[in-house]
């Protein structure tokens, strides 16, 4: 053809054709988006022809050149076609939803007809995202279905930023990075809760329900009114999940609520929570203990002096070097930052860095980095009013009560959730249930007393004596204690069987070898035999794994489905 010929003859046509497209494509920069690497990834880049013989620098030199400057062909590029999603793809919907009346149209190359592609989500889909809300409402809650409910779409953030705190745990006690070694279920299940969660907001009918959450939670933080919670209470990352999710709504009263993908929006609430967690770290951390006292330290850095401000306002004239008190915020954020890389990484689809899905790499500076925070303590408490903000905290009644209890009582935001501790010698947990009775009977003893390896309550398992009634139902002591502590599932050590008991209320349960072995590396359920036993490590970790990674239910259901037994237990009378 006559265009063929043209670009053969005149190469220099298809580079020049090429800028013009890249000049028009660009999109118009913004002073509202800054500069860093979550916000910045999170705009649509310019695509780039891979057969274009310019090389990047000549590119960029081209794109700032004016539009004057440039030549302009009489044969446009083809536009590239667009494809139409299905209704049936979940994953692309929920990336490409937007509120739009109308769809996007573009033209289809070389035949002339228009492929539409829907910006709205389906029918199917958006009441599967209401009916989870649901779900998690009447789970969570122990409540009926109501749609009218302001709770709903608060308790289905709440289970994902839940979900994503219990992973966290998991990756952190094992020792895996926080991207990198995640089983593809994890992956789906984070990337599909996450987004779900991202666009319950747009998707919620009553748009009231969503300001209101994002005006409390807003109230809660800025205002922290002496009736409400105090700075001790709340959980930073559990906080940011729902406030990052409805706050948008504050902005957009007559427009459709858009969704939040690494706006400057969502950079100013991580920033607000960072420095939330940022408090609650000083206030309850030993710091003449971890810190090394003033006078042990040589100089403290000029970076970290604005820290003696916020010291002195929420633990008083105490005398520690700001240098080391900063390594103690650094250290004790990890968590709450790998909780915001797994976020917001699943919520704007933005790719990781190599660094974070190595071992060791997710380190203070690297995850700052890709949320787009400073890690520098000066830039990050620069704003004036971050110690007015700390001075309000700090007055609330239960942060001074706090104060003044003596001794102090210290947390530990690196400590995670573990089983009770056992002895290594079995015969001790037989001394120890040799004194054990029934709580609703002074002189007998339990027949089967049973250890919750959760809390380590002693119950008395398998007896009517101590069965109680949970939802208009007659069940044993384990069950009902399960449903208190576990929420339902739960991990016991049943003393004079030897043998572990897995519950999932209310009548689903199986049970498991012990973690005791004998000298010749075997169990010995029912004590049969009568040999010493010892406690197996590696097989008590394997159990606080398969807690903290909530593997209860999935073991039970193999339990069952592997089951030769004719006859039913009773589970729920255990």
């Amino acid at each position: 053809s006559k265009a063929a010929q043209q670009n053969v003859t005149k190469p220099e046509n298809l580079t020049t054709a090429k800028k013009t497209s890249l000049k028009t494509e660009v999109p118009s920069s913004s002073d509202d988006t800054p500069s860093t690497s979550l916000i910045a990834l999170a705009t649509p880049s310019p695509s780039i022809d891979p057969a274009s013989t310019e090389d990047e620098t000549n590119i960029s030199t081209d794109l700032s050149t004016s539009d004057e400057d440039l030549e302009y062909e009489d044969e446009p590029v083809p536009t590239t076609r667009e494809i139409s999603i299905a209704e049936s793809d979940v994953v692309m919907q929920l990336l490409l939803y937007s509120r739009a009346d109308q769809n996007c149209e573009s033209t289809g190359e070389g035949n002339g007809t228009e492929n539409k592609t829907p910006t709205q989500l389906s029918n199917d889909l958006s009441e599967m995202i209401i009916l989870f809300s649901q779900a998690t409402f009447t789970k969570g809650l122990g409540t009926h279905p109501n749609q009218d409910d302001q709770r709903v779409p608060l308790m289905a953030w709440k289970s994902c930023a839940y979900t994503i705190h219990s992973l966290e745990w998991l990756t952190r006690d094992i020792g895996k990075p926080v991207l990198g070694d995640l089983s593809c279920r994890q992956q789906d299940c984070l990337e599909g809760l996450i987004r779900i969660a991202g666009v319950l907001g747009s998707t919620w009918k009553q748009e009231q329900v969503i300001n209101g959450h994002a005006f409390r939670l807003l109230s809660l933080i800025l205002e922290n009114p002496s009736d409400g919670p105090s700075l001790l209470d709340w959980d930073s990352f559990g906080v940011l999940v729902p406030l990052t999710i409805s706050i948008p709504s504050l902005f957009y009263t007559e427009q459709p609520i858009p969704i939040p993908m690494g706006t400057t929006l969502e950079l100013h609430t991580l920033h607000l929570m960072f420095i939330s967690n940022m408090a609650q770290i000083i206030l309850t951390s030993d710091l003449q203990r971890d810190g090394i006292p003033m006078e042990q330290e040589e100089i403290d850095e000029p970076e970290t002096e604005c820290l003696r401000e916020v010291i002195k306002i929420l633990r008083g004239n105490i005398e520690v070097s700001t240098s080391a008190v900063w390594r103690i915020v650094q250290e004790n954020s990890v968590p709450f930052l790998r909780c915001c890389v797994l976020f917001y990484h699943y919520l704007t689809g933005v790719p990781a860095p190599t660094v974070l899905t190595e071992v060791g790499g997710d380190t203070f500076v690297n995850m700052c980095s890709y949320l787009g925070l400073s890690s520098s303590c000066k830039e990050l408490l620069s704003p004036t009013n971050v110690c007015t903000l700390i001075k309000k905290w700090a007055s609330h009644e239960k942060v001074k009560m706090w104060l003044k209890q003596s001794p102090m009582v210290y947390r530990d935001p690196l400590a995670i959730n573990k089983l009770v501790s056992l002895p290594d010698d079995y015969s001790e947990l037989i001394n120890t249930v040799s004194l054990f009775t029934c709580p609703n009977s002074d002189r007998e003893d339990s027949r089967n007393p049973t250890m919750c390896l959760i809390c380590g309550e002693m119950l008395c398992s398998q007896s009517y004596c101590c069965q109680t009634e949970l939802n208009k139902i007659l069940v044993g002591a384990c069950t009902f204690h399960a449903h208190e502590c576990g929420a339902g599932a739960c991990m016991f050590l049943r003393v004079r069987e030897c043998e572990i008991l897995l519950l999932a209320s209310p009548n689903r349960g199986c049970f498991m070898i012990p973690p005791y072995l004998d000298d010749y590396g075997e169990t010995d359920q029912g004590l049969r035999r009568g040999n010493p036993l010892r406690l197996c490590r590696e097989r008590y970790r394997k159990l606080q794994l398969l807690w903290l990674g909530h593997g209860i239910h999935e073991d039970i259901a193999r339990a069952i489905e592997s089951s030769n037994s004719l006859v039913a237990t009773s589970w729920q009378h255990l």
